[in-house]
């Protein structure tokens, strides 16, 4: 009798749950069905372009990715342009406009509706290792790989730079958003608004300020007539640089501490022995490295400062 009424009992409190149960399921179902349409709606151009005689591929985007890889010696360009909307009338109003290139130059621009903002196209460019890049994006990535011609890079509203095994000069800007770059044997200039700089591998010389950011730097070697200048608002500065570096050395952070694995040969300083001379010492130092031909700059106003011996 006690076992009836205890199956009955979860009988009805069963009756009660399930649809509750499956409304739950319904709306997630419903949630996860709806996120996959919202990226859903997808339109793929492929375009070549001959080359010959031009030097230059200059690229703007106003909302996507751009990647750039050298995969071939053939003098054309190859594009794979991605668009992707949630609603399928707003790659309509999406256009890449190449009305503007020369004999000289490859320009592709997105244009875009006023009023179109659910929409956005990745581009996906193959080109031969000589060529020069412009790169700009509003808001998207730029990555970059194995290329032998100057690169400019820039980022707007929001976009990090990644630039991997470029063996030429490099520009890159970006105003929200990070910048790294792997393997640099020629001058590096790099700038961020909001963001971290780091660049392995250096071999030229290297500007680099972050307004709010930290910048790492490795180097292979700083030659004698090379200047490394890195500049922050607020973060630190870690530079690696090799024990045969001979450079002048100018240090500063504002309300960090500086420290040196390399012996530093100290400018004279006539100064009292006093907490403000401990505090200046622990922050400052200008100097000499080896036999002081390169010329290294750091400074940070909110930030510690270390200079390292590369491992490499």
């Amino acid at each position: 009798m006690i076992q009836s009424k205890v199956q009955y009992t979860l009988v009805v409190v069963l009756c009660m749950i399930a649809p509750q149960i499956f409304a739950g399921k319904s709306r997630i179902l419903r949630a996860v069905d709806s996120l996959f349409k919202r990226s859903h709606h997808e339109e793929i151009i492929q375009k070549e372009y001959p080359l010959k005689g031009r030097k230059l591929v200059h690229v703007k985007n106003m909302k996507g990715t751009i990647t750039v890889k050298s995969e071939w010696n053939n003098e054309t360009l190859l594009m794979t342009a991605t668009k992707k909307s949630t609603k399928p009338e707003y790659l309509d109003s999406l256009t890449i406009d190449d009305s503007k290139s020369d004999k000289n130059s490859i320009k592709i621009e997105t244009i875009c509706a006023a009023n179109n903002k659910k929409a956005s196209i990745d581009y996906v460019l193959v080109v031969p290792q000589n060529i020069r890049l412009e790169l700009i994006s509003d808001n998207g990535n730029i990555v970059v790989k194995e290329t032998n011609g100057e690169i400019v890079a820039k980022t707007g509203n929001f976009g990090n730079i990644e630039i991997d095994n470029a063996q030429n000069a490099i520009y890159a800007q970006a105003e929200h958003g990070s910048i790294l770059i792997n393997r640099a044997p020629k001058n590096v200039k790099a700038f961020s608004s909001n963001g971290n700089i780091t660049i392995h591998n250096a071999e030229k010389s290297i500007i680099a300020q972050a307004e709010k950011g930290k910048i790492d730097i490795e180097c292979l070697q700083v030659p004698s007539t090379g200047k490394l200048s890195l500049n922050t608002g607020s973060g630190n500065i870690t530079l690696r640089i090799p024990e045969s570096t001979s450079a002048e050395l100018q240090a500063h952070t504002e309300s960090g501490t500086l420290t040196c694995a390399h012996y530093v040969t100290v400018k004279p300083l006539t100064t009292q022995l006093n907490p403000s001379a401990w505090t200046k010492f622990k922050r400052e130092v200008e100097g000499t490295i080896g036999s002081g031909e390169a010329n290294i700059t750091l400074h940070t106003d909110k930030g510690h400062i270390k200079i390292l011996n590369s491992t490499i």
